[in-house]
């Protein structure tokens, strides 16, 4: 499960299933992912590799909302459009 070490938290994978069947440990992706905050701002730092194959994943950075950078509009809407109907 989740671990912390200092400021991070760390996320290990622990097991997996591959169409229903668990996969052996010793086949399991390795992650190197962390978690951390500083000054207000949470970082996170992802690293995903295989026993066999080595890296395939990593990706770092911050998540951001967005929404906050929409030009205020008075035709945006953020309602789903409805449904089409049958006829």
């Amino acid at each position: 499960g989740l671990s912390r070490d200092g400021g991070r938290l760390l996320y290990p994978v622990a097991r997996a299933w591959l169409f229903g069947i668990p996969v052996p440990r010793r086949l399991l992706p390795k992650s190197e992912t962390a978690e951390s905050a500083a000054d207000g701002i949470v970082r996170f730092d992802v690293r995903i590799s295989l026993p066999l194959c080595g890296p395939i994943i990593h990706y770092a950075g911050w998540p951001e909302d967005t929404r906050l950078r929409m030009p205020p509009s008075s035709t945006a809407s953020t309602k789903a459009p409805p449904p089409p109907t049958r006829g």
